[in-house]
């Protein structure tokens, strides 16, 4: 193996984890809109069951404010993923030129015994960079995964209220599958 493989390897493994960055932002902005949505949905229901028949004009202020925060949430999400997006952009084109950059010296030098080591330190050096590009690979797909989950699935006000009705469930089993505090001992009274 030569230097030029350890750099294929090193620049591979750059690219996968600028991937796993990138879904992790794109997971990052999809659960936030879905969060978002979900809790617009929820304050215009509230004020739809009881605010707007006993107080039309404070159903009205409540689903108002609830669109503006809403609105404001978003553009703030949308303004951290896409910063976050050049910052990892800028990283991976920063990583890969400093690795082209000490490659290029590395092949300049003509100092043969100090080629040789170099070269000798590249082999040893190889084995633990395709570690390290096949953990990225692995992470890579798992990211790329776990984004398309967050982005496919719609906000569903019904499975929340399912799984918040399975958690009571489950948190009722518990409480009354506990053992039973004992009574406190009784102490006579003197008469």
């Amino acid at each position: 193996m030569t230097q030029a493989s350890l750099r294929s390897v090193t620049l591979d493994t750059v690219d996968n984890y600028r991937q796993v960055a990138t879904h992790a932002i794109d997971a990052y902005r999809a659960s936030g809109h879905r969060l978002l949505s979900m809790m617009n949905q929820g304050v215009d229901r509230a004020a739809a069951r009881g605010a707007e028949r006993l107080a039309p004009r404070l159903a009205a202020v409540l689903r108002s404010t609830g669109h503006q925060f809403t609105s404001v949430a978003a553009k703030g999400i949308d303004g951290v993923s896409a910063s976050t997006g050049r910052v990892v952009e800028l990283g991976s084109a920063g990583v890969r030129a400093q690795v082209g950059r000490v490659a290029s010296l590395v092949e300049g030098i003509e100092n043969r015994y100090i080629a040789t080591g170099l070269q000798a330190a590249a082999r040893l050096s190889l084995t633990g960079a395709q570690a390290a590009l096949s953990l990225s690979e692995k992470l890579a797909a798992g990211a790329s995964r776990l984004s398309t989950a967050v982005e496919s699935k719609p906000a569903a006000p019904v499975a929340a209220k399912k799984a918040v009705k399975a958690v009571a469930r489950r948190a009722k089993r518990v409480v009354t599958k506990a053992p039973a505090a004992k009574p406190a001992a009784r102490t006579r009274r003197a008469a």
